[in-house]
Parts: structure tokens; C-alpha cells; sequence
């Protein structure tokens, strides 16, 4: 699901219409019309739904579904490496340590 598209199931879970909404937000219904409708984030949107909707989770309207959906082999590899490399650093530090 897209932003807008978790946008709109959050105003159909409090029952609103883009007029409601609109005035809500003191906000051009139009201009809700548009932003609900664009593929484009606009900094002011975002923080005029947040003022106006402070219990909305910006974490979940973010989130991108597709990262989701990444094999979580790509994460345990990520790990592997970040291990590896602390293990590098703490042999260095050890080596520096005793002389």
C-alpha cells in the first residue's frame, strides 16, 4: 500500500470525508483532493496531517511494503559482515592495547 493509499484507510477508519478532513486541517479540500491523489510527499502535508492527527503512525505511513518482502537471508549476510568487522576493530584494539 502506498502513503496515500494508508491515508485514505486511516480517514475510512474515522469515518471522514475529504470535506471533513479538509476543515480539520484547515486545509483547501482541493488541496486534499490533490495530495491524496499525488505521488509526491509534500513536507507541508505530512505535517498538517500530523497536527491535525496526532495519533496518525507516520512509521507505518512510510513504510515501504517492499522491504517487507526482502529475504531475510540480505539481513543475516548484513550481519555477518557488520560481526566480522567488529571482530577486526577489536583484535586491532587488543594489539594496540598490549604494546
Amino acid at each position: 500500500m502506498t502513503f496515500n493509499e494508508k491515508v485514505e484507510e486511516f480517514f475510512d477508519k474515522k469515518g471522514l470525508s475529504n470535506r471533513e478532513v479538509a476543515r480539520m486541517m484547515d486545509y483547501p479540500e482541493q488541496l486534499i483532493s490533490r495530495h491524496m491523489h499525488s505521488e509526491k510527499l509534500s513536507i507541508t502535508w505530512i505535517q498538517k496531517l500530523l497536527d491535525a492527527f496526532p495519533e496518525i503512525d507516520m512509521n507505518y505511513l512510510l513504510k515501504d511494503e517492499n522491504l517487507l518482502n526482502k529475504p531475510r537471508e540480505e539481513y543475516k549476510k548484513r550481519s555477518t559482515v557488520i560481526i566480522d568487522e567488529i571482530e577486526e576493530r577489536l583484535v586491532e584494539l587488543k594489539t594496540l592495547v598490549t604494546r
